[in-house]
């Protein structure tokens, strides 16, 4: 659901690491199936066992302003993580 352990190391400073790292909470960031780093930006009941994330992809880190990913406009199949 959220970044932990897996993500270690691939923010682009070490305010968004830390986020993606953190195992005391759960952090409004994660990083998709697809490798591309999302906001959480609400729950639906969807599925009646769980609820269902609502995810919205960041193209540029809120920390250090560096971009992490196409937007919309540039990839239309959804902005796979800039490298």
């Amino acid at each position: 659901m959220a970044g932990g352990t897996a993500n270690k190391g691939v923010g682009c400073c070490s305010a968004l690491d830390a986020v993606l790292t953190a195992d005391e909470y759960e952090p409004c960031f994660t990083v998709d199936d697809d490798g591309v780093l999302c906001l959480t930006v609400g729950i639906t009941d969807m599925d009646e066992d769980e609820p269902t994330l609502v995810l919205e992809p960041i193209i540029f880190c809120p920390f250090c302003g560096t971009r992490l990913q196409a937007g919309a406009e540039d990839n239309q199949a959804g902005g796979e993580a800039v490298s």
